[in-house]
């Protein structure tokens, strides 16, 4: 199955049972969110990408942090968020004071960025989160652009 949007792309392989499924409430204005759910073997998993661009200056991803709480959730995507709670560098921005605050708000979605560098000219933009139920058996790692 292949979601697509402008700027996300989500992509299940044929063999594993998928869906899409409708987009929450809000996430922002010109915030884009794609998402499906799959089955895997008794887990049935949540998968949200997210696009927040670097003009977007209402971002909430509060919503969707929060499914972490009730169920099997990941979550990654480009939120052009930077505070040192997400291991960013650079000067806080709005979206990094939102997801520092919603991180302390939502316990159970656990990060899983390393503070490794997920732009190809530095920086942490990409950020990964999962349920803490299921991060002990999340892994994932950045693929060098060539």
């Amino acid at each position: 199955m292949l979601v697509q949007a402008r700027g996300c792309t989500i992509l299940v392989k044929n063999t594993i049972p998928s869906k899409k499924i409708p987009r929450p409430s809000s996430c922002g204005e010109g915030v884009e969110v794609l998402a499906v759910s799959v089955q895997l073997r008794e887990t049935h998993l949540q998968i949200y990408n997210i696009y927040s661009s670097p003009d977007c200056a209402t971002l909430d991803a509060s919503e969707v942090l929060s499914l972490c709480a009730t169920s099997p959730t990941f979550l990654g995507g480009d939120f052009n968020a930077h505070h040192e709670a997400i291991g960013s560098t650079k000067p806080r921005n709005q979206n990094g004071h939102h997801i520092a605050k919603v991180m302390t708000n939502v316990p159970e979605a656990a990060l899983l960025n390393t503070g490794e560098a997920t732009h190809m000219a530095g920086g942490v933009l990409d950020l990964f989160f999962t349920s803490k139920i299921t991060s002990q058996n999340a892994t994932w790692n950045i693929i060098p652009f060539c």
